[in-house]
Parts: C-alpha cells; sequence; structure tokens
C-alpha cells in the first residue's frame, strides 16, 4: 500500500507543470502539490514522520499543512 502510495505522489509531483501552478515557477508549483498531498496521506494513516520524508519536507511542514487543513 505504501509503495503505491509513493509511486501516485511521485507521479502527481511529475505532472506539475507551470501552467498548473497558476504562474508559479515549476518548483513553487510542486511545492504547493505536495502540501495539498499532506492532509490525503494522513488520512490514509501514514504518520507525520513517514509523509515528511515521502515527501522530501521537514516534520514542520507537514505540522502546519495538516493544522492549515483543519482550520480549513
Amino acid at each position: 500500500m505504501i509503495f503505491q502510495l509513493i509511486e501516485q505522489t511521485k507521479r502527481l509531483i511529475d505532472q506539475v507543470q507551470p501552467e498548473d501552478a497558476e504562474n508559479l515557477s515549476q518548483e513553487e508549483g510542486q511545492q504547493e502539490l505536495k502540501l495539498e498531498l499532506v492532509s490525503r496521506m494522513l488520512d490514509r494513516g501514514l504518520s507525520i514522520e513517514e509523509v515528511a520524508e515521502l515527501l522530501g519536507l521537514t516534520v514542520e511542514q507537514v505540522s502546519q499543512s495538516q493544522q492549515r487543513s483543519q482550520n480549513d
């Protein structure tokens, strides 16, 4: 299950194009996508540490993203 999630995540990140990121650079668009994926991955039972490792984010970034999504 985790391996499938990793592959899906990689494909989604690789698909981001500058126009998809609303005129952001591709790197910024990829960062936005990663942050959007955080809640999906946490909902599937992955830990904050696992999500951070898989997406190349810090634990702090994952925690902040989780807090933002809970406040929305």
